[in-house]
């Protein structure tokens, strides 16, 4: 009998390591595959996934041998074989929805492995917007979804290393399958409508200036209707908020604020911001900014627009590298040459940003005539044509992906396309190809809002560090304490610029233009966001001593409110204590933590340095980092620094790097081997 066990397990031995060269087959195809879309080869990618498919089969028919389904009932070594097993049909069942994709939607996919988007004479062709759509709604995600399901119950700890990360690896794969193929059918779906394929659409185009922050993004200095019919564009002659703000000699009911929501009016009241073009954007969430601004236009302009598209300076940047240099016309360009004409596109963020300050002045209008005619000669260019529609989608996606690109649509079906996919700016949804994206997750996030009235936020750079701090795991809860702290450098000297970047324009007023507050001073309503229900512990200065804080609540998160000033060739920072309850997930015996650090959009990188500490009784078994962009920017950290990343000490993550778009991480913490002990010697015998 003891000769029998002995061949029998030497078979299984055989058979596991068999097992896992045709998975590392199948793997090497898989990405071989995905590599094939990104050339644009469909038929090499159909290909090198049925290639896969037929490693996985031969796995298949190892696994459901009726030896190893014998071994599975042995312990410790079972174990393994059911984890193995569980991978080959996930693996197998996430090859089958590849080829279902290709077969589905390969005459559709473009030289580079997107979707070919056709744009003739500035109409972009919507057709293949609605076949794609139609072909991802017949792809059956049924298997996968019921493999993967079976291989989250599997057990996860007591495993070999290469089982318990080929399970890690198996799980990540097939999330990133589904929400790919999810996200695919619902963005070709809403963008036909969204880009008038059922009649005309009217958008109110926000420009943004990030150097003078808002909550979205910037100060939305020069606005626009776009009108998009069939997909082709028409824009209005730019023009500056003030024309807006602009009461007549005898105020009339039309200048009122607009009526906002409750919550909206507590925060911003003070500020005018339902009646009040500069301020409308305060609030980081754009459905809920973009609601009041289109109330707010209606009510000025009796005008009744479908939607907003906010862009800033770098989101435009980006599309325009694919599309050229922009001329302009020659009475509004910098006649002294500083600015070039034409201007490149990787020169377009500063020209805008900083150097129109300085060659014009900020308060003049040759400033004005200049911004209003590169946006006319920006959008002009873009809506002629003539340039790689697929290039310009992939900058148009880099763009959303960081909030520099945001929609928002008053039709709900689209508003809540653009909210699952992340493109909507809706304050604490992760954007899209973040594991984690799937499931719930924990929330922290840091926005500014300038409360100087210039244009210095382009030239400064913020730091947000600290700790969290995870404890009594219960459920599908966790109980959170975080200490985090946020901190301007701030390099600018008290003069050398025009005073619309190093004045202030403080609540005293003053002669000219109000700049009488001290040169080269940053001053900066930050907002701490946590989700309820958080509690805010406390709040402390640079020199430790206790700080009074705002308190608010609006879009179920908890809001800690500090103005932080910074003199000129300073540092100066704040820390605030928060504690509450925040989601985790179990897979098996691990639990899964996911936090999003979400972004506003910013010219400049946010310099990242937080840790997360497990529960006591765990350790880290992992952590993934998806998102924050690549590290580069304006400002004090512009050169191109770190990309955001993980790295694991025993109990705890620390996450370093510099951020230009949200970041998500998702830490896998087990049990120690004592503690799993400990914990099944007073575990009920029966």
């Amino acid at each position: 009998m003891v000769g029998l066990a002995a061949v029998a397990a030497a078979v299984l031995v055989r058979d596991a390591l068999t097992t896992r060269a045709e998975l590392e087959d199948a793997r090497v195809e898989f990405t071989a595959a995905q590599a094939a879309v990104a050339d644009g080869d469909v038929d090499a990618a159909g290909e090198r996934l049925a290639a896969a498919r037929t490693a996985i089969n031969a796995a298949t028919v190892r696994t459901n041998r009726l030896l190893w389904q014998a071994g599975e009932l042995v312990p410790l070594a079972g174990r393994s074989l059911r984890v193995v097993g569980a991978v080959v049909e996930v693996a197998d069942a996430a090859a089958h929805a590849g080829r279902q994709v290709i077969h589905r939607t390969g005459a559709l996919l473009g030289p580079g492995g997107e979707l070919a988007l056709e744009v003739s004479d500035g109409q972009v062709r919507l057709a293949p917007l609605r076949q794609a759509a139609a072909a991802l709604g017949e792809v059956d995600l049924g298997p996968l979804t019921r493999a993967r399901e079976e291989l989250a119950d599997t057990p996860a700890s007591l495993l070999p290393t290469r089982v318990r990360d080929g399970r890690r690896e198996a799980l990540d794969l097939s999330a990133r399958v589904l929400a790919t193929v999810s996200r695919a059918e619902r963005l070709t779906a809403a963008l036909p409508p969204f880009l008038g394929s059922d009649g005309p659409r009217r958008y109110f185009l926000a420009m943004q200036n990030n150097a003078e922050l808002r909550g979205t993004g910037g100060l939305i200095g020069f606005y626009a209707v776009l009108t998009v019919e069939d997909g082709a564009f028409t824009l209005s002659e730019p023009q500056v908020y003030g024309v807006l703000d602009r009461a007549p000699e005898d105020p009339e009911e039309d200048y009122a604020p607009v009526q906002a929501s409750d919550a909206f009016e507590r925060r911003y009241g003070h500020t005018g911001a339902a009646g009040f073009f500069a301020n409308v954007n305060l609030d980081p969430d754009l459905p809920t900014t973009a609601r009041v601004l289109l109330d707010l236009y209606a009510k000025r302009t009796g005008q009744q627009l479908d939607g907003v598209i906010a862009v800033d300076p770098i989101g435009l940047s980006a599309v325009l590298a694919e599309v050229g240099a922009v001329t302009l016309p020659p009475e509004v360009a910098d006649p002294s040459g500083s600015i070039p004409n034409p201007l490149p596109a990787d020169q377009l963020a500063r020209a805008t940003m900083v150097d129109v300050y300085d060659v014009f002045g900020g308060n003049s209008p040759e400033r004005k005539n200049y911004l209003r005619g590169l946006a006319t000669a920006s959008f002009e260019r873009l809506f002629a044509g003539g340039w790689d529609a697929v290039a310009v989608a992939r900058r148009l996606a880099t763009a959303a992906s960081s909030g520099h690109l945001q929609l928002f649509s008053e039709h709900d079906t689209e508003q809540d396309a653009f909210r699952a996919l992340g493109i909507g700016g809706a304050l604490g949804v992760a954007p899209p190809g973040q594991r984690g994206s799937h499931g719930e997750r924990d929330l922290l996030a840091v926005t500014a809002n300038n409360a100087g009235g210039n244009k210095m936020d382009v030239h400064v750079g913020h730091r947000i560090g600290g700790e969290i701090r995870l404890t009594a795991p219960d459920g599908d809860q966790v109980q959170r304490q975080a200490t985090l702290g946020v901190a301007v450098d701030n390099p600018l000297a008290t003069d050398g610029h025009d005073p619309y970047i190093v004045g202030n324009c403080l609540i005293t007023g003053g002669a000219d233009g109000c700049y009488d507050g001290p040169p080269g001073l940053n001053r900066t309503w930050f907002t701490v966001w946590a989700p309820e229900p958080a509690t805010a512990l406390g709040a402390r200065d640079a020199d430790g001593d206790r700080l009074l804080v705002g308190l608010g609540r609006i879009h179920g998160q908890l809001a800690v409110d500090h103005f932080l000033e910074t003199p000129a060739r300073s540092r100066n920072h704040f820390v605030v204590d928060l504690a509450g309850s925040a989601p985790i997930g179990r897979e098996g015996a691990d639990l899964v933590y996911r936090l999003t650090l979400w972004r506003q959009a910013k010219a400049v990188p946010d310099r990242l340095e937080l840790t997360v500490v497990a529960p006591d009784g765990w350790d880290v078994a992992g952590a993934a980092v998806d998102g924050g962009g690549a590290g580069s920017g304006m400002g004090l950290y512009g050169e191109p620094g770190p990309p955001v990343a993980a790295a694991v000490h025993d109990d705890r993550v620390r996450l370093t790097g510099d951020a230009n778009a949200h970041v998500t991480v998702t830490v896998r913490f087990t049990r120690s081997v004592v503690d799993r002990v400990w914990d099944w010697l007073h575990s009920p015998a029966i």
